[in-house]
């Protein structure tokens, strides 16, 4: 017969957490950053040779 272990919540892992929030705001951050930058920017200019 299977023995269940009791759950026995561990503590958050709040460094982890906090890792991860922040690398995902700052992905969301830089993509609009590039985004807005790329519509401002003026389109690269065909050079005449």
């Amino acid at each position: 017969m299977i023995k269940f272990k009791p759950y026995k919540a561990r503590e958050p892992n709040y460094k982890n957490q906090l890792y991860l929030f922040l690398g995902a705001w700052t992905n969301l951050i830089l993509a609009r950053y590039d985004a807005f930058f790329a519509i401002k920017q003026e389109a690269p200019k065909p050079n005449k040779n």
